[in-house]
């Protein structure tokens, strides 16, 4: 018996015979040549996996890396209708150079007609389409050969079309872009030229609400409305009233 150990512990030594002795070294040499192959791959698997631990957390220091919109222009989109739709218009406007041209048509009574000012756009916005509660989803965008735009569809929703079209608008923006900013911004409706439910809405409020249409349209006979957040709030209110007489009397 060894020193230190128990009875338990004893087990007498086994003697095999020829056959007995064959027989478990057909077991036991298959089984070492495995050990003797395996140790050496799980040491070398474990060292790969510390590594690449290392090289992970050193990849997650790292700062976020900043999408170049000169080089990748198709990422514009994303970032203008997550800052748009967010209500960050500081940031939606600082992705346009300072000196943008801004060109809108095709859109009659929800956007402007021909170029303005950034200025003006964000008066736009703040005036009209958050009162709408107007949102975009970027649903395509194409780079345009080698000249530095994009062709972009955009799908607009806000409770204006909603309430009297009950359905989105889809507008086709080209972007141009130097030095990550938006120089050129070329914003197309798609709505149909010949849609006379904007003129019609218009002729009743004129007829109905004479006093508030002046708060409402323009003064040039045009279908444009008067883009403040009291025109857009006014427009939501009799929009209302005059889908539900259009109801009562189809």
């Amino acid at each position: 018996m060894r020193r230190g150990s128990s009875s338990e512990d004893y087990r007498p030594v086994q003697v095999l015979g020829g056959a007995e002795w064959l027989e478990e070294m057909a077991v036991e040499e298959p089984r070492k040549r495995w050990e003797l192959v395996a140790a050496p791959v799980l040491v070398i698997a474990l060292v790969l996996i510390g590594f690449g631990g290392i090289f992970s957390s050193m990849d997650g220091d790292r700062a976020p890396v900043i999408p170049d919109f000169s080089r990748d222009l198709t990422l514009v989109g994303d970032a203008l209708t997550a800052a748009h739709n967010s209500g960050d218009l500081d940031r939606f406007l600082s992705l346009f150079a300072a000196d943008a041209q801004l060109e809108f048509s095709g859109a009659p009574g929800f956007f402007f007609e021909g170029t303005v000012s950034l200025t003006r756009y964000r008066e736009f916005i703040e005036g009209w389409s958050r009162v709408m509660n107007e949102q975009w989803e970027w649903l395509d965008c194409q780079l345009t050969g080698n000249t530095g735009a994009a062709l972009c569809q955009v799908r607009i929703t806000n409770d204006w079309l909603e309430l009297l079209f009950e359905e989105p608008d889809r507008a086709r923006v080209t972007v141009q872009m130097v030095d990550g900013r938006v120089t050129q911004w070329d914003f197309r409706g798609l709505r149909s030229p010949n849609d006379l439910t904007v003129a019609r809405f218009e002729d009743w409020t004129h007829q109905l609400h004479p006093d508030l249409a002046a708060t409402m349209w323009q003064s040039d006979g045009s279908i444009f409305p008067i883009f403040t957040e009291e025109s857009a709030r006014l427009h939501l209110q009799l929009g209302q009233e005059y889908i539900e007489q259009i109801a009562s009397h189809p």
